[in-house]
């Protein structure tokens, strides 16, 4: 536990104010998001698991650049 204490006290906390998501939509699903991507551009994924969303991202959007980010502890 201290660990996560020790790395969570490193990350740089923002307020979220109303001017944040002024612009901000809601989307119910994030298969909606994937169509609203442009085509071949820099695309990331934070929080990959297995790759499930990763493939439909590939198929949807044919990313020039694609990041994928996960963290895995044990």
């Amino acid at each position: 536990m201290r660990h996560r204490e020790e790395r969570d006290a490193q990350i740089a906390k923002v307020p979220l104010q109303q001017v944040h998501v002024q612009d901000c939509e809601l989307l119910l699903d994030r298969g909606v998001m994937l169509d609203r991507l442009p085509k071949a551009g820099v695309v990331a994924e934070i929080g990959v698991d297995r790759g499930d969303f990763s493939k439909r991202i590939l198929a949807a959007t044919e990313p020039e650049v694609l990041h994928l980010v996960d963290v895995w502890e044990s």
